[in-house]
This record gives structure tokens, C-alpha cells and sequence, in this order.
């Protein structure tokens, strides 16, 4: 038996023709339950997925109706008993290990990661066996499926790489050639299988070939991103230029873009973050990232995010560490930043939020903890008094609730000075000019080394675009979630620097009296941003697992 959303959801039994619920409700409900398993799904979800706004006279006895009908399909089906009611009201599909096509898909693909070329070719072949057309088929436009749906399609292209380049491990170009081609066509801006397709057309003595499709993928990424090829492909271009290509396939790109991924179970993997793509319900191409093991921890986005980048960088990379080894950490690039797509029509707290739901659908979270940052703290805030019932804690770090211009507490000369602001974004941001690049580095972190202070001016030249900054900016000023405040009934820790110089700490002793039963934290700092070597971190990272651990607890 086997449950099938690789394509129009089904059920196929061992012997015989794939079963369908007959009606577009059953359908529905089926690949809702589908979706979750085995986690129960909370009743008002499942009427909120079933008729959003539309609803019936009774939506819960129109529900049990539903549930009545479905359960008499499985029934017919031979899964009786499969359809369970949780304790806590909510609905349950029980699937077995190996019942999942989606899941045996995922296994296959991470067993070939693996194996030796010659079996990963066998095994990737065997994983698309699996599919028979888009996830969830009809179902895969609608908001419920969006995130599981842009998660596989991913997947789906990451075997097909794996595949590519294990052909040309075994030599085997022109094969390695129509997957490429494939690849290339499917996501123009994916830089791995651009970085493949280069290696391929120059092991096939088509030089010309490997030239253009990195002056492609630069035209395109200029013109749609704002942003350059990474350093490690214009390093492979300058290779094939001079005939002095890799050899190896798993070389390409300075081996960083299509490198195998970590063995399971390696310390080295526990903390490699893999990077998906979701659509938000506006449409709009976000990135994430999920790293570690454990209970999840989403940490909403803030301002100037690169996946990729912040990875590394010496003001993250500590936190970021601290918090995987404990937690599945989950980050992300909003819309206009980093790997997320650069010019949204609309960039705005309600779009900010939209984002942050994206993610959460995208990977399968029912109930956890937020971790908001600057102004990824109103978005916290506005996103749990839409969905209280999905946030189990909330940790705000040197938030504020009113931008400059809700707020009345700033004056003419300050609003003056801030539009003033806005203009020399637009006009030089990430220009390599003192009077441009540390605007922002004495207010966020002017206890920063200089590598730190490096690392953060050239945040801002690969993180986004200076129109796009400076959207960004005007749209922090509208910031309101003032009225929102009351609203958080979840358990909060608010943390601020004394000294920051970016946002004023009596701002966060606001919010943490204006949020019911809300615990402050003032730490010893001057940076907007606690640094990795300054005495505060410790305190920083341990207040935040206290409470994870305790409060939370």
C-alpha cells in the first residue's frame, strides 16, 4: 500500500488501480492529513483548509460529514482504523515506514548522497520512478500545499544534480549534458547547476558552451537579483579561460557549490545547514535554511540576511552554532534579501509576515518558539497575534513596536534626518566609502572589530540592491504593533543592550511591560547586535536556552 502525493494524491494497494476520493472535499482532506502525518491537525485547520473563507453554516458538523465520508473510503480501501482522532481534538493519518512515496523519495536520494557514483546514478533513477507529475497534482497551487510542494520540487533537483554529477565522475558527458540542460531550464538562477553545466560542456571540449552559460547566468542574475556570481564561479570561469578547469566534477566551483553533502550522523553534518526554497502566498521566492537536531527554533528575518554568508560571518556564526547544537534552527532570507528573490512588488510588516508563515508551512511546524531580532520583532509580534495557537514562546532581542514615523515620540528634526538617511542609502549603499559604509556599522555595532566591521559593510553590498534598501527603510517606518502587544499571551523574554546605539533600551523596557508577563534581560553592551567576543554574549546565548529549556520546558 502505498500513500501517493507525487502527483495527484491517491492511494495505490499492492494489487490493482490507484483509488481516488470521489469528491474535491475528500481530496482535499486526504491530502491535508497526508501532508501532516503522523501529526495530528488541529480541526480549525482543517476547516480553515477546507473552506477558508468560505464557510458552511456548522464548518464543525460540516467537518465530521467530511471526516465520516473519508473514513468510509479507507475503509473500502482496506485502511480502516487509519483515520484516528488525537486527544487533543485534532485528526491523525496513520502511515507506515515506507508507505510514502514522498518519503521513499527522500530516502533513496539520501542513501545516493552516499554511495558511490555508479549507485547514486541507480538509486536517483529509482527515487524518479516515484514521481508521476506536479506534488499533490491539482492541490499544488493551493496555500496549505505551497511549502511542501517548492521543498520537493527542491529535492527533486538536488537528486537530479547528484545524478549529473555522478555521470561525470563515470565519464559519462553527454548524459550528464541533458540533466544539465534540464536543470538549467528549470531554475535559471540555480548557481550549483549552472557551476555543473560549465564543468560538463568544458570535459566535452566545448569551451565556447561552458563561457556562455556563465555569461548568461551573470546577465540574469545582474538583471533579476541586483547581485554577481559568487566568487568561486567567476573563479571557475577564469579556469576554463585559461584551460585550467578541474578535472574532477566534484572540483567545480572550488568544490563549494556542488560539493556532497556530509555524511549522517557526522558532527560535520549536525551542523550543515541545508538551503530550500518556498513561495509565500503573494508568490514571492524565499530561501531557508535548517540546521542541527532537536526541537525546531525559527528565528524570524531582520534586516540584511544572506544564508549563506551570515554562516560564516564573525557576528553570527557563534550564535548561529549555539543555538544548532541544541535546537533545529531555522532561519531564512526575506523577500529582497540574500538567496530570496530581490525585487518583490511588495515589501511591507504584512509582507514581512507572510514570509514568516511561508517558512513555517514549508517546514511542517505545528507548535514552536520564535527568535526575533531588531525589527524581525514587530514581525514576531504581529505574526503570534495572528496565530497564537502555532507560537509556544517568543525571544525579542533590541526590538521596537512603532517605527519613526507611527511613533510621536520623533520630532520633525529627527524624521528630517532620517529621510535624509534614506537618500544616501540610495545613492551609496555598499559603495567602498567610509562616509557610506559606516552609517550603519557605528549604530549597529560600534564595539566591532575589524573584521566584524569588514564582514558587516560587505553584508550590505551581496545582501540587496540600494533602491531595495532604501524600500526597506521607509517600510520600518510605518512599522505599528503597538495595539498587537496585549495580544502575545505566550511566555516572552525580551533582551536589549544598555548602551545601544541603534535602538534606545527604555524602547525595549517598553515592550517588555506592555506584553503580559513578560521577563526583561538588560544586558552590559553597546552594540545593537551582541558580538562573539564580547563578556555580554554568554550571557545572551545563556538567558535565551534558559528559557527555551525551562520556560518552555
Amino acid at each position: 500500500m502505498k500513500f501517493c502525493i507525487l502527483g495527484p494524491v491517491e492511494i495505490r494497494p499492492t494489487r490493482g488501480a490507484a483509488l481516488v476520493p470521489s469528491g474535491g472535499k475528500q481530496r482535499l482532506l486526504l491530502a491535508a492529513l497526508v501532508l501532516h502525518a503522523p501529526r495530528a491537525v488541529a480541526a480549525e485547520r482543517l476547516i480553515d483548509i477546507l473552506w477558508g473563507d468560505d464557510l458552511p453554516g456548522d464548518p464543525s458538523a460540516a467537518l465530521r460529514t467530511q471526516l465520516s465520508r473519508l473514513r468510509a473510503f479507507l475503509t473500502t480501501a482496506g485502511l480502516e482504523n487509519r483515520l484516528r482522532r488525537a486527544d487533543s481534538g485534532g485528526y491523525s493519518l496513520d502511515i507506515a515506514a515506507g508507505e510514502l512515496d514522498a518519503a521513499e523519495f527522500e530516502r533513496l536520494y539520501r542513501r545516493a548522497t552516499d554511495a558511490s557514483p555508479e549507485q547514486a546514478v541507480a538509486l536517483v533513477e529509482e527515487a524518479f520512478s516515484l514521481w508521476r507529475d506536479e506534488p499533490f497534482g491539482e492541490l499544488h497551487e493551493l496555500r496549505p500545499f505551497l511549502g511542501e510542494v517548492s521543498r520537493l520540487r527542491e529535492l527533486r533537483l538536488s537528486a537530479q544534480e547528484l545524478r549529473a554529477r555522478s555521470l561525470l565522475e563515470l565519464g559519462r558527458t553527454e548524459e550528464a549534458l541533458i540533466d544539465l540542460a534540464e536543470l538549467v531550464a528549470a531554475d535559471p538562477l540555480r548557481e550549483r547547476s549552472r557551476a555543473l553545466a560549465m564543468h560538463a560542456y568544458y570535459r566535452a571540449g566545448r569551451q565556447h558552451d561552458a563561457l556562455a552559460t556563465y555569461q548568461e547566468y551573470r546577465r540574469l542574475v545582474s538583471a533579476e537579483l541586483g547581485i554577481t556570481p559568487s566568487p568561486a564561479l567567476r573563479a571557475l570561469e577564469l579556469e576554463i579561460l585559461k584551460h585550467e578547469s578541474p578535472v574532477d566534477a566534484a572540483a567545480a566551483s572550488g568544490g563549494l557549490l556542488v560539493q556532497r553533502p556530509p555524511r549522517s550522523g557526522s558532527r560535520e553534518a549536525a551542523l550543515h545547514q541545508e538551503i530550500r526554497f518556498a513561495r509565500s502566498a503573494d508568490g514571492v521566492r524565499l530561501a531557508y535554511a535548517t540546521v542541527g537536531s532537536g526541537p525546531p527554533l525559527v528565528k524570524a528575518a531582520n534586516w540584511l540576511n544572506h544564508l549563506e554568508f551570515d554562516w560564516e560571518s564573525p557576528v553570527w556564526r557563534r550564535l548561529f552554532r549555539e543555538l544548532a547544537a541544541r535546537r533545529t534552527f531555522i532561519r531564512y532570507d526575506e523577500r529582497a534579501c540574500g538567496l530570496s528573490e530581490q525585487n518583490p512588488a511588495d515589501i511591507s510588516l504584512d509582507a514581512w509576515v507572510l514570509d514568516l508563515e511561508c517558512i513555517v508551512d514549508a517546514c511542517g511546524l505545528e507548535r514552536f518558539p520564535l527568535l526575533g531580532i531588531s525589527q524581525g520583532c514587530a514581525v514576531c509580534i504581529e505574526y503570534v497575534a495572528r496565530h497564537p495557537e502555532r507560537v509556544s514562546g517568543l525571544i525579542l532581542h533590541g526590538g521596537y513596536a512603532a517605527g519613526w514615523r507611527a511613533d510621536p515620540s520623533f520630532g520633525p528634526a529627527e524624521i528630517a534626518r532620517r529621510d535624509a538617511s534614506i537618500e544616501i542609502v540610495r545613492h551609496g549603499w555598499g559603495e567602498d566609502t567610509p562616509a557610506y559604509r559606516q552609517m550603519f556599522t557605528q549604530t549597529f555595532i560600534p564595539g566591532g572589530t575589524d573584521e566584524e566591521i569588514e564582514w558587516f559593510n560587505e553584508l550590505q553590498r551581496r545582501t540587496t540592491s540600494p533602491e531595495n534598501a532604501a524600500r526597506f527603510m521607509e517600510a520600518f517606518a510605518y512599522i505599528d504593533v503597538r495595539h498587537r502587544l496585549g495580544d502575545v499571551q505566550v511566555p516572552t523574554l525580551v533582551l536589549h543592550s544598555r548602551n545601544d546605539q541603534r535602538i534606545d533600551y527604555h524602547i525595549g523596557m517598553e515592550l517588555a511591560t506592555a506584553i503580559p508577563r513578560a521577563r526583561f534581560v538588560l544586558l552590559e553592551s553597546e552594540n545593537h547586535l551582541i558580538l562573539e567576543h564580547e563578556p555580554a554574549f554568554d550571557e545572551w546565548v545563556g538567558e535565551i536556552m534558559r528559557f527555551l529549556d525551562t520556560e518552555l520546558a
